[in-house]
C-alpha cells in the first residue's frame, strides 16, 4: 500500500476509491469522487481542490457504485499538487 505526502500526495497500490454520500466539510482542501472521472484520459476532476492525475491506467468502473481499483503490481496511483504543509489528514 502506498500513501505518500511530499510535493503532492499519492493513493495507490491496491486501494479502491469510490463514491461517498456525505457533504464535504467547509474547510475541505480536496474532494475526489470517482464520478468526477470522464471515463478516459488521465485527469480525475476534483469537486473541491486540484484535479488528480491518474498514473498507469487504474481500472475505472463506471457502473454504480462508481470506483477506481489501483493494482499494486502495475504501480497504479493518483497524484495531486501540493496540499500545503498539512500536519494531519484523512482518506475517507
Amino acid at each position: 500500500m502506498t500513501v505518500s505526502i511530499g510535493p503532492g500526495w499519492t493513493i495507490g497500490n491496491g486501494w479502491t476509491i469510490g463514491t461517498i454520500d456525505s457533504t464535504p466539510a467547509a474547510n475541505l482542501l480536496l474532494s475526489l469522487d470517482a464520478t468526477g472521472y470522464s471515463g478516459s484520459g488521465t485527469t480525475w476532476t476534483a469537486s473541491t481542490g486540484s484535479n488528480a492525475t491518474l498514473v498507469n491506467s487504474p481500472t475505472y468502473t463506471a457502473a454504480s457504485p462508481t470506483y477506481f481499483t489501483f493494482a499494486s503490481a502495475s504501480s497504479q496511483y493518483a497524484t495531486v499538487p501540493s496540499l500545503s504543509s498539512l500536519s494531519a489528514w484523512t482518506v475517507e
